[in-house]
């Protein structure tokens, strides 16, 4: 199960990535703003594949989904949280790519748990 979790979170965190550095880089878009925004692409795509694949929580349309939706957009919103603050204090003292690894680390870490625990637990 981590690793579907982890092959998912590479390819979101790829997403996440090639946005995030497109934004700042090419767009002059704020740093801050540049990782919630790709933060927020990525989070429903993994919502869906870790839905479906990873966790085999297959879910009607419906008010259930709804809700794990909501609680995953949460759990991922503290995840964005953390991951923006890494990247807030990391950026003075190190090249910006390399905060963004940090800060992607911490949020995998966090989401997992948040994921397999609170998201798409087994009754």
């Amino acid at each position: 199960m981590f690793f579907r979790f982890g092959a998912v979170g590479l390819m979101n965190t790829t997403v996440d990535f090639a946005i995030f550095i497109s934004l700042v880089r090419f767009a002059e878009v704020p740093v801050i703003w540049a990782n919630a925004i790709a933060f927020s692409v990525a989070v429903s795509n993994s919502f869906l594949l870790n839905q479906h694949w990873t966790f085999k929580k297959i879910l009607r349309f419906d008010l259930l989904l709804l809700k794990s939706y909501l609680l995953f957009v949460v759990v991922s919103g503290v995840g964005m949280i953390l991951g923006t603050l890494a990247i807030y204090y990391l950026d003075p003292y190190m090249p910006l790519e390399f905060a963004k690894i940090a800060s992607i680390s911490i949020s995998l870490t966090w989401n997992y748990i948040g994921s397999r625990y609170f998201v798409f637990m087994k009754k």
